[in-house]
């Protein structure tokens, strides 16, 4: 399979608890075909987030879906139905394209060294 439904809902930090929560019990039972993980983190600057939220604190769910695209969006509206997300970016996509999403927002990989881990530039450590 080459395309799955999914990718990111964010949330606003005060829905945190029962996001938490509706994902944690989803995932005592879930299927095999779904995979997924919360995040705290600051809202990045993507396309479909308001530009006023850029930066703002937030709760993300990353959602991945390998089965038939109906069960997975029913997946998807259970944490719909427990808070509204403010942003999202969630539809068929191909795998490689939810795997490398978040890739520009992280620093390259040092070793306590400064040599690098996986890119081949890595700031120099002090």
């Amino acid at each position: 399979m080459t395309e799955i439904l999914g990718g990111p809902m964010f949330f606003e930090l005060a829905d945190a608890p029962a996001i938490l929560a509706h994902y944690r019990d989803l995932m005592r039972d879930a299927p095999r075909q779904y995979d997924g993980f919360p995040a705290f983190q600051l809202t990045p600057p993507v396309p479909v987030v308001p530009e006023d939220r850029v930066g703002e604190p937030s709760v993300a769910i990353v959602s991945c879906w390998t089965g038939p695209a109906d069960e997975g969006q029913a997946i998807l509206d259970g944490f719909r139905a427990v808070a509204a997300p403010f942003a999202q970016m969630v539809g068929p996509m191909p795998y490689p394209v939810l795997n490398s999403a978040f890739d520009p927002l992280v620093p390259p990989a040092c070793s306590t060294t400064g040599r690098p881990l996986i890119s081949a530039t890595c700031p120099t450590r002090r």
